[in-house]
């Protein structure tokens, strides 16, 4: 494997986080890494929804969930046209900077990238990886 053998992705389901899971797979092709693509379901946003939706916390999760699995699926169709070995997608629950840490670290990141929905042209990048040498 190359310099990144394991990348992780998280995404939002916008246009942003797609644009980052295709630089992800791209890079992961370059270092032949395996791709993580890993969606939080953030507590606070589902507790506001099952509130101001006036339906219970369950209902609004399920439709959360199939949400995010659609547009992973979708996703993960993009990633596998630049051809990457393997692709895994994640659903989690929590906070989101604390659950991609949680997972980063479980899956043994090599890098993390984001989408960067702040109007910026390029994802965010974090890397875990100490140079070689």
């Amino acid at each position: 494997m190359g310099t990144f053998d394991r990348i992780l992705v998280s995404v939002d389901g916008s246009r942003h986080s797609l644009d980052a899971v295709c630089l992800a797979a791209r890079l992961a092709k370059i270092h032949d890494s395996a791709l993580v693509i890993l969606h939080v379901i953030d507590e606070t946003l589902l507790d506001q929804l099952s509130r101001f939706s006036q339906k219970n916390r369950d209902a609004v999760r399920e439709e959360l969930r199939n949400s995010a699995r659609g547009f992973l699926d979708d996703m993960k169709c993009e990633a596998s046209k630049e051809l990457v070995g393997t692709i895994e997608v994640s659903i989690k629950e929590g906070v989101p900077h604390e659950e991609i840490l949680k997972e980063a670290s479980a899956w043994r990141m090599d890098l993390i990238i984001m989408e960067n929905s702040a109007g910026e042209e390029s994802p965010t990048f974090s890397s875990a990886a100490s140079p070689s040498g």
